[in-house]
């Protein structure tokens, strides 16, 4: 299970994914590069034949789901998540940027 990380080094912020408490991603500049490494991981380990002709889940894109109509009619039939681990929505598990910056603000504030 692969876990995603916030974290602040060196006064930015990085993402990175974790297995097993074992760091298995470079650390990455956006939640975007987070979610577009994660899919590569998924594609490259995929030992079967491809079927798919893009890597993105078409669904996630409301304007090509739903045409010149747009995100009005989503209200009423939003699109279904895709079945493969990588179309789920990437999410940050564990985040230890809050505390750091914080504890930041904290000694900036003192001094």
């Amino acid at each position: 299970m692969y876990t995603l990380v916030k974290d602040f080094q060196d006064y930015q912020f990085v993402y990175f994914w974790v297995e097993n408490r074992k760091v298995v991603s470079p650390k990455l500049p956006t939640l975007e590069h987070a979610k577009e490494w994660f899919i590569e991981l998924h594609f490259s380990s995929f030992k079967g034949k491809e079927r798919r002709k893009f890597k993105l889940d078409r669904r996630q894109n409301t304007r090509s789901f739903y045409g010149d109509f747009g995100e009005e009619f989503m209200i009423y039939s939003p699109p279904s998540q895709g079945r493969r681990g990588c179309d789920k929505k990437v999410k940050v598990d564990l985040d230890y940027a809050a505390d750091k910056v914080s504890n930041l603000r904290n000694v900036e504030e003192v001094t």
